[in-house]
C-alpha cells in the first residue's frame, strides 16, 4: 500500500488525488516506478490505485481502451474490472486489497466520488459513495493536520508524513513512500496531472534507510548528505597520562581505571583561590592531543553539594576552558558524569568552585579523557523474497566503498550472504574489481557462493580493527 490519498476542501470546486511514484515488490523493497493517477478526461475523472502493480496496470489499459463518458460510468467500468483482476490474478501481492479511488463531476457538476476496494482474498468488492468525504489516506497517519488553504500543500505534507514511516508488508515494517509526489486535480472543466515534488534517493529520518534491517544491523550512521552509511563512532579510553592531586590523595588512583581506588581531600577554603588552587584532580598527557569526552567517575562530596564543580582542559596547564556544563554534585551518592566536545589539550582536570569546602571532603575514583574511534560496523540488508516456492541456494555481493582507510578486504571488510532469510549465513570472498568508482570510490565483488536453500535472501556486511569504511551500495544477486 504507497500513498494513495483523496482531499476535497468545502467550497472548492475540485477534486485532489495525490499518490507517490514508488513500486515496490512483496517484501516491501522498491523495484522500480511508475503513476498511480490516472486522468480520464473523457469522463471528467481521475482514478487513483493502491495496492498490486500488476492489477493496476491491466487497469489502466482497460480503462484507456473504453473511453468512459461520464464518471458514473467510469465508476461502473472499473467495479467490472476489479471484480474480473482480482478474481483472475495468480501473481504475488504485498497487499490482501486493491483499492480505488474514482473521483469526477457529472454532467449537471454534481460532484462524485468512490472508494472501489476488492479483496485479493476472498474475491468480493465493495464499491462507497464518499461525495461528502473530506478526505482519505492510505496509508493511514496518525498526525494531526490543519485544513490549509492550499490543498496540494496539504496533500504534500501528508504525503511526506506517510514517506517517513514503516508500514507492515508481509510481517515486516517497510518504507514504501517514496519517488514523486504526484497530484490530479479534477474540475468540471479540466483534469491535470501535476508532479509536486521528486525525493533524492530513499533515505529518510524516519526509515533509516530503505533496504537495512535495523534490527539486525549495529553500530552504524547514516549520512543522507553523502549518501552512505558508515561505522558510528565509540570512544577509547586515553592512556599514558601523567596524574597529580593538588588538594591531597594518592595521584595514581584517579586514572588507573579502577573504581575501588580513589582520592577523598578536606579542599578547605577556597573562596578567594585562583582557578589554579582549586584543582581536584589533573592528567598531563605530554603533548597536545584531540580529546572528544572527560569523563569524573564516583565523584561526591561527604555533605550537602555544590554547582560550580566542572571538567576542564588546557593546553598549557595555566589557562583552562570549561568543556560543557557544570557538573552534578547535589548529594553524598558517587556520581559519574561526561562531556563531550573535539578539543585540542595536553591537560583535562576537574575544578572546583570558589566555595568554602572546610567542613567537606571531595571524592574522586578516576578522571578520564578519550577520544573518538569508529567503531566495528554491522549492516544487514533487508531480507528479499522470491516469488512463488522458488528458492535459491547461490549469492553473489558487489559492494561500493570509500578507501580512505585502506581496509583490508576479507580482513577489515567482510560480507555474507543468506538465503533463508538470516537462519545461516555463508562467508563470501571480496576481490577488487576498480579503484575509480564515481567520486574515487574502490568496487569489490565476491564470487558466486553457496548458501544454505530457502526463499529469503539478504547480505551482511562488516567492518573489523576500528577502520572507517563508508559504504555507499550493496548490491546482491542470487539464484
Amino acid at each position: 500500500m504507497t500513498a494513495c490519498n483523496l482531499i476535497q476542501i468545502p467550497g472548492r470546486d475540485a477534486i485532489f488525488l495525490f499518490s507517490d511514484t514508488a513500486m515496490y515488490d512483496a517484501s516491501g523493497v522498491t523495484v522500480g516506478f511508475g503513476t498511480k493517477l490516472l486522468p480520464v478526461p473523457s469522463a471528467r475523472a481521475a482514478v487513483a490505485t493502491s495496492g498490486s502493480t500488476a492489477i493496476k496496470d491491466q487497469l489502466f489499459l482497460l480503462i484507456n481502451s473504453t473511453v468512459p463518458r461520464s464518471v458514473e460510468a467510469l465508476k461502473d467500468d472499473v467495479r467490472h474490472y476489479v471484480e474480473l483482476l482480482i478474481r483472475d490474478f495468480d501473481g504475488v501481492s504485498a497487499s490482501t486489497h486493491f483499492s480505488v479511488f474514482v473521483a469526477g463531476f457529472s454532467e449537471d457538476r454534481t460532484r462524485r466520488v468512490y472508494e472501489i476496494e476488492g479483496n485479493m482474498v476472498d474475491g468480493t468488492v465493495n464499491v462507497e459513495d464518499i461525495d461528502d468525504t473530506c478526505c482519505r489516506f492510505r496509508p493511514a497517519v496518525t498526525n494531526d493536520f490543519a485544513i490549509k488553504d492550499d490543498p496540494l500543500e496539504l496533500g504534500l505534507e501528508i504525503m511526506e508524513a506517510q514517506r517517513s514511516n514503516r508500514y507492515p508488508v508481509w510481517g515486516k515494517q517497510a518504507c514504501i513512500v517514496g519517488g514523486s509526489a504526484l497530484a490530479a486535480v479534477v474540475t468540471f472543466d479540466d483534469v491535470a496531472l501535476l508532479a509536486l515534488k521528486h525525493w533524492q534517493g530513499e533515505i529518510e529520518a524516519g526509515c533509516a534507510v530503505d533496504g537495512i534491517a535495523a534490527g539486525s544491523s549495529s553500530n552504524y550512521t547514516v549520512d543522507t548528505s553523502g549518501k552512505r552509511v558508515l561505522p558510528s563512532s565509540g570512544f577509547t579510553r586515553v592512556t599514558g597520562g601523567t596524574p597529580t592531586a593538588p588538594l591531597g590523595g594518592t595521584a595514581g588512583n584517579i586514572n588507573d581505571n579502577n573504581t575501588g581506588t580513589s582520592i577523598s581531600p578536606a579542599p578547605g577554603n577556597l573562596s578567594a583561590a585562583a582557578i589554579n588552587s582549586r584543582i581536584l584532580a589533573k592528567i598531563d598527557y605530554g603533548s597536545n592531543q584531540t580529546i572528544t569526552r572527560i569523563e569524573a567517575v564516583g565523584l561526591s562530596q561527604s555533605a550537602g553539594g555544590n554547582s560550580g564543580t566542572g571538567l576542564y582542559y588546557s593546553t598549557d596547564g595555566t589557562t583552562w576552558t570549561q568543556l560543557g556544563a557544570n557538573l552534578p554534585m547535589t548529594s553524598t551518592t558517587p556520581a559519574t558524569t561526561t562531556r563531550d566536545g573535539s578539543v585540542t589539550a595536553r591537560y583535562v582536570a576537574i575544578i572546583l568552585p570558589a566555595t568554602d569546602f572546610s567542613t567537606v571532603n571531595v571524592t574522586l575514583q578516576d578522571l578520564n579523557g578519550y577520544v573518538s574511534t569508529p567503531s566495528n560496523m554491522t549492516v544487514v540488508t533487508t531480507a528479499q523474497s522470491t516469488f512463488g516456492d522458488a528458492t535459491v541456494s547461490n549469492g553473489r555481493v558487489l559492494i561500493e566503498y570509500d578507501n580512505t582507510a585502506t581496509p583490508t578486504l576479507n580482513t577489515d571488510l567482510t560480507v555474507e550472504v543468506t538465503c533463508n532469510g538470516g537462519t545461516n549465513w555463508s562467508a563470501a570472498t571480496l576481490s577488487l574489481v576498480s579503484s575509480n568508482g564515481q567520486g574515487g570510490r574502490s568496487i569489490a565483488e565476491t564470487a558466486d557462493t553457496a548458501c544454505t536453500s530457502g526463499v529469503s535472501f539478504a547480505a551482511r556486511i562488516k567492518t573489523f580493527n576500528n577502520k572507517s569504511i563508508p559504504i555507499h551500495g550493496v548490491s546482491l544477486t542470487v539464484h
